[in-house]
């Protein structure tokens, strides 16, 4: 593949495309749409959802302008357990199971900060572009319908179809996070202190964490943890925001500093936060 405009910009997102979203989004019974968003909801985080999970409400909110065309649901109080409560915000593709069109939808927690639903309108425009490099079609497919989480969609592939085919999709799975997380990010937050603003982006992404989780508790072999390296060495090179940023915190290669921030983030999660 040609890596040149592989890292599409959301803002590039068709408006006709959103135009249509919101056409077809008037077309479902509130009752029904409500329906559907939550079920959605609490079937992917159905681990850590609290044991009474909490009242919320719907609005419809507009998307790049286009008035209408997605879904808000707030919670009135977090739906998570407590010692999993560090996600504010949530983006979602629902796909609606009769007719299969499209509903985006932002889950937001009662601790968001002021810019979450900001930066999950970026991410539903992101999901909604055709690319998602470099996931394949049908990754990317079972990536944003997959009823679970990226952990378990890699283990329903490796028991269904190897750990190949597994293997390559959490790796190319958490690329693809990794740049939606840098570009959202880049979009509500100026990186005036760059390795905050990275210490940020790699608790969002935490590409090296799920990799360490599947080998410590699925004793997953990465063999193909160099093409993370690569992608890596690829998105620095094509972004030039991101060579900039990398530059800044005087690190080696984005690779070399996502290794440094997975080092720090274990250290404070075993230590606390280190004192300057």
């Amino acid at each position: 593949m040609d890596n040149k405009n592989v890292f599409i910009p959301y803002h590039t997102l068709s408006r006709k495309l959103i135009e249509n979203l919101a056409k077809d989004l008037v077309e479902i019974e509130k009752g029904d749409l409500e329906k559907i968003v939550a079920e959605e909801f609490f079937t992917y985080f159905h681990e850590i959802i609290s044991p009474y999970p909490p009242s919320y409400s719907m609005e419809i909110i507009s998307l790049l302008d286009v008035p209408g065309a997605m879904v808000l649901i707030s919670f009135d109080k977090h739906p998570f357990r407590p010692q999993d409560r560090a996600i504010s915000g949530f983006s979602r593709l629902v796909r609606h199971r009769d007719s299969c069109q499209i509903i985006p939808c932002i889950y937001l927690m009662p601790n968001h900060a002021d810019d979450t639903i900001e930066h999950e309108r970026i991410h539903i425009c992101q999901y909604l572009l055709d690319s998602a490099y470099p996931m394949t079609s049908e990754q990317r497919e079972f990536y944003l319908f997959f009823p679970e989480s990226m952990i378990d969609c890699f283990l329903y592939l490796r028991e269904n179809f190897g750990n190949s085919i597994a293997s390559d999709f959490i790796i190319n799975a958490a690329c693809y996070v990794l740049w939606i997380e840098m570009e959202a990010n880049y979009a509500t937050i100026k990186p005036d202190k760059p390795w905050p603003w990275m210490e940020k982006v790699y608790k969002s992404a935490s590409p090296l964490m799920k990799f360490q989780f599947l080998y410590e508790n699925y004793g997953w072999d990465a063999d193909e943890i160099p093409k993370f390296k690569e992608f890596c060495d690829i998105l620095e090179n094509e972004v030039d925001w991101v060579k900039e940023i990398v530059t800044r915190i005087s690190s080696n290669s984005l690779y070399d500093a996502i290794w440094e921030l997975h080092d720090e983030f274990e250290t404070e999660l075993m230590f606390g936060p280190i004192e300057e």
